[in-house]
């Protein structure tokens, strides 16, 4: 069976629960921050663009990748799995490309990976995503962020400040 990967609404509670328990938290590198923040303000409200990717093998939800706007110019993406049974099968790429396709309108795309998870890494390398930083994480431990930059002079900028061009031919 074809595998379908759309943009969603929503994902159902339950169902998205049970794909972060199984293929997150089971590994043990991964915690909700659902598991440990408290209800803070909850008054507190932005207006954020998010997106929802589902992937399906019939009516199964098989593979999610979720993100919303952090800034008016950037865009993080947040979680991303595929079930175990069916990855190596190019489906969390067929889902990357749709999420940047819709966040094209972002200046940068921000991405946050554990240390080790080598294969998504590269993956978001090979699509232009820049390692740009490192830190502990409540929530997986030692974690990378990962940007994409969509906006040609912030790109240049970026490539100036780590030494890759010359002044001269920035912005």
């Amino acid at each position: 069976m074809a595998i379908n990967i759309k943009i969603v609404d929503k994902y159902d509670e339950e169902i998205f629960k049970n794909l972060v328990d199984k293929n997150l938290k089971s590994q043990g590198i991964f915690l909700s921050p659902k598991d440990v923040e408290t209800t803070g303000d909850e008054e507190f409200e932005i207006k954020r663009k998010k997106i929802n990717i589902a992937a399906f093998d019939g009516e199964n939800l098989i593979g999610l990748s979720t993100g919303e706007s952090v800034k008016k110019n950037r865009f993080s993406m947040q979680i991303s799995l595929v079930e175990k049974e069916y990855r190596g099968r190019g489906i969390y790429q067929e889902m990357l490309k749709l999420m940047l396709k819709e966040t094209k309108g972002f200046d940068e795309i921000e991405s946050n990976h554990q240390l080790f998870n080598n294969k998504i890494i590269a993956i978001k390398l090979k699509y232009g995503f820049h390692i740009i930083g490192i830190e502990q994480s409540i929530f997986v431990g030692p974690r990378i962020t990962m940007r994409l930059y969509n906006n040609k002079n912030i790109y240049d900028l970026m490539r100036f400040r780590v030494g890759l061009i010359d002044k001269s031919t920035t912005v």
